[in-house]
C-alpha cells in the first residue's frame, strides 16, 4: 500500500508538470487563433516542456512585432522598416512587399494629384485671362477718343491685376516713340521721362520686343505706391 501511495504520488507530480503547462499552451494556441496576442505567462522549466513554452513567448512577440508594423501601416505610416527574420519569414515578406506596394501608389497618386492641381491651376489662369479680356473688351466699346480709351484701359488693366499703379504708353509711328498717354495713382516725377524710344530703358525694350519684362523688389525711390497713410515700394 505504501509503495502503491508512493507511485501514485509520483505519477501525480508527473502529470501535474506535464498536463499544467499543456494546458497553459493549449489556453495560449487558442487565444492566438482567436487574434488574441494579449496573453502572459512564465516559463518554470528548462526540460522539453519549458523549451516549447519559451518558443511560444519566441511566437508571440514575433506575432506582435508584425501586429505593430501593419498597424503603423494601417495609421498610414509607409516609414516602417520590415525586416523578415529568415528567407521563410513568409509573413513579414508579404508584409514588406505591400508596404512597398502602397508606397509605389501612394507616390503614383501624388504625381496625379499634383498633375490635376497643375491642369486646374492653368484652366484658372487661362479663364482669368479670357475674363479680363472680355471685360476689357466691353469697357473699351463704343466710339472712343484715343484719350478716353486709355484712361480706361490703364484703370481697368490696374485694377483686374491689383496693381498699386500703372502707366500706359501710345507708339507714335513718325517719331518712333512712345508717350505717357495715361496713368492709375501714379505721380509723375521731374526726373522721370514720359517719352522713351523704343529700346531706350524698361519701357522702350518692352515695346521694342514686344514681351513682358518683370521686375522684382524695384528700387523703393523709384517706385514708391502713396497713399493717404503709407508711402510703399511694391514688390514686384
Amino acid at each position: 500500500a505504501g509503495l502503491a501511495a508512493v507511485a501514485l504520488f509520483g505519477i501525480w507530480l508527473i502529470s501535474r508538470r506535464i498536463v499544467r503547462p499543456l494546458k497553459t499552451s493549449v489556453n495560449v494556441a487558442n487565444q492566438i487563433a482567436e487574434g488574441d496576442l494579449r496573453v502572459g505567462f512564465s516559463v518554470e522549466s528548462r526540460d522539453e516542456i519549458g523549451q516549447m513554452m519559451a518558443a511560444m513567448k519566441h511566437m508571440i512577440a514575433y506575432l506582435k512585432n508584425v501586429a505593430d508594423l501593419a498597424e503603423q501601416v494601417a495609421n498610414n505610416d509607409l516609414s516602417v522598416t520590415v525586416v523578415p527574420k529568415s528567407e521563410r519569414d513568409t509573413l513579414n515578406h508579404s508584409l514588406s512587399k505591400m508596404v512597398e506596394n502602397l508606397r509605389r501608389v501612394s507616390a503614383e497618386n501624388t504625381r496625379s494629384m499634383a498633375a490635376i492641381e497643375e491642369r486646374n491651376q492653368a484652366m484658372i489662369e487661362q479663364n482669368w485671362l479670357k475674363d479680363g479680356i472680355s471685360q476689357l473688351s466691353a469697357a473699351l466699346a463704343g466710339d472712343l477718343p484715343l484719350t478716353e480709351m486709355c484712361e480706361r484701359a490703364i484703370r481697368f488693366v490696374a485694377r483686374y491685376v491689383k496693381a498699386g499703379h500703372g502707366v500706359l504708353y501710345t507708339y507714335h509711328p513718325q517719331q518712333q516713340v512712345l508717350r505717357l498717354a495715361a496713368a492709375f495713382a501714379f505721380t509723375e516725377r521731374d526726373h522721370l521721362s514720359n517719352e522713351y524710344r523704343l529700346g531706350e530703358g524698361v519701357i522702350g525694350q518692352v515695346a521694342f520686343e514686344r514681351a513682358p519684362i518683370l521686375m522684382k523688389h524695384p528700387p523703393q525711390t523709384e517706385s514708391e505706391i502713396v497713399t493717404g497713410t503709407t508711402r510703399l515700394a511694391p514688390v514686384n
